[in-house]
C-alpha cells in the first residue's frame, strides 16, 4: 500500500487470509517498488516485498515468465481477494482467462510492452494479484504479470461476462519487473 505522496506504507504478508485470519505473517524488511506516480500510466505499478520469514521454504515458489508473445498469454489463472465475493474476505480464482492485447506505449497491438489488457474475472480488491500461465496439470505455475487496474473511457454499470477493449482489466507484464527481480536476487537480496 501506498501513502498520498507514493511512499510505501510498512506492511505485512499474511499467508492463507480468510476472513480477516491468516496461519502467518511476515513483516516486510524491504520493498523495491517499480517508478509507479498515481497520475501515470499503470505500467510501472509493482513491487517486490522482501519478508521477516522464508514463506517460500513451506509454502513453495512460482517462477516468474516473461514473455511478449500474447500467444503464451491464453488460459490464465488469476486468484486475488474481489471485492464483490465476501467483500474481499476470502480469496476467489478465474481459472481460465486471457491477455486479449498488450500495449506498448502508443497503441494496443501485440509488440513487447508493459501493460497487458486482460478479461480476468475480478473487481476492487484484486489489484495486486498475480496473473499466471500453469501446466496442464496445475501443478507448476509462472507469474506473467500483476494485476494492476480497470480500464475504462466511460463508465462502467454491470458489466457484460465477456469483456469489451474499452470494459476490461489492466495488469502489469513480468517484462516489467522481472530484471529487478533477477538484479536484487543477485545482490543477495
Amino acid at each position: 500500500h501506498f501513502d498520498e505522496e507514493g511512499n510505501l506504507r510498512p506492511g505485512y504478508v499474511l499467508t492463507r487470509y480468510r476472513e480477516g485470519k491468516s496461519e502467518k505473517s511476515a513483516k516486510v524488511e524491504f520493498a523495491y517498488y517499480g517508478p509507479y506516480k498515481k497520475t501515470e500510466a499503470t505500467a510501472d505499478d509493482w513491487a517486490i516485498l522482501k519478508v521477516s520469514l522464508p514463506l517460500g521454504d513451506e509454502l513453495g515458489f512460482f517462477g516468474v515468465h516473461a514473455t511478449t508473445r500474447i500467444s503464451e498469454l491464453k488460459h490464465l489463472v488469476h486468484p486475488g481477494y474481489s471485492s464483490d465475493i465476501a467483500d474481499g474476505a476470502i480469496l476467489s480464482v478465474d481459472l481460465d482467462c486471457d491477455v486479449t492485447r498488450i500495449y506498448n506505449g502508443n497503441f494496443w497491438d501485440n509488440s513487447p510492452a508493459g501493460r497487458l489488457l486482460h478479461d480476468c474475472d475480478m473487481e476492487q480488491g484484486a489489484s495486486g494479484g498475480p496473473l499466471m500461465s500453469c501446466d496442464k496439470t496445475g501443478s507448476k505455475c509462472s507469474v506473467v504479470g500483476v494485476n494492476s487496474a480497470e480500464y475504462s473511457d466511460k463508465p462502467v454499470e454491470g458489466l457484460p461476462n465477456s469483456y469489451f477493449f474499452q470494459d476490461a482489466n489492466i495488469a502489469v507484464s513480468a517484462t516489467q519487473f522481472l530484471p529487478t527481480l533477477l538484479k536484487l536476487r543477485g545482490d543477495g537480496y
